[in-house]
């Protein structure tokens, strides 16, 4: 029938939606007191494919962080009854330095908000700003934005990680030459291309001044 039509069409479009959203089969954490906001993100996260956690306290968020984590994206309300968001933020971040962090923020906050990304959040959201219109792409555009800020500071650190594991090689090498060299020819010497007798040369590298 026409009807049984209309509805294939409008479940493949939302299909369509799920797999295409940039939160698709992300793994979202959502802290807030309010069951009303609770349920909206819920709701909003589930239409793009996420998989969808919510906590209605700093206790119970910070509980599944540590139990269900490592999360995606946390999206963490600023004011809690039990902590203060920044708190919590920064407890989260202690332990977990991979998952972006977006501060949900009421009126009149977006200075505390600010510091909080000072403190390790990849951004922040007003609540008055959630598309209660039903039109979610601007703020499924700004938690990519802030996922892909996150993976841009987790690359930067792996790569700062591994370049002073480099320079430390390098500065050991330096200040080891003869045993470096000394390795280096009992690998050939081994492998039958040279005979080299190794105490007479530590002896020249030790004229050298190479200790």
């Amino acid at each position: 029938s026409i009807l049984e039509e209309e509805r294939t069409i409008m479940q493949e479009k939302d299909n369509h939606n799920e797999t295409s959203s940039p939160l698709a089969g992300k793994r979202i954490l959502a802290v807030d007191d309010s069951p009303t906001v609770l349920t909206f993100l819920k709701s909003m996260l589930d239409e793009q494919g996420a998989h969808v956690a919510v906590a209605e306290n700093g206790a119970q968020g910070l509980a599944l962080h540590q139990s269900e984590g490592p999360f995606d994206l946390v999206l963490l309300d600023l004011l809690l009854p039990d902590l203060h968001g920044v708190e919590l933020l920064q407890r989260m971040r202690a332990s977990d330095k991979g998952s972006s962090i977006v501060m949900l923020t009421g009126y009149g906050e977006v200075r505390t908000a600010i510091a909080a990304v000072q403190s390790g959040a990849d951004g922040y959201i007003q609540k008055e700003d959630l598309p209660a219109n039903g039109d979610s792409e601007e703020f499924v555009y700004n938690l990519e934005q802030a996922m892909h800020r996150r993976q841009g500071i987790v690359a930067q650190a792996e790569l700062e990680r591994v370049k002073a594991d480099f320079c430390a090689m390098v500065a050991h090498d330096m200040r080891n030459p003869t045993n470096t060299i000394s390795i280096a020819l009992e690998v050939l010497e081994d492998s039958g291309n040279i005979g080299v007798n190794l105490g007479e040369l530590s002896v020249e590298f030790d004229d050298f001044g190479w200790r």
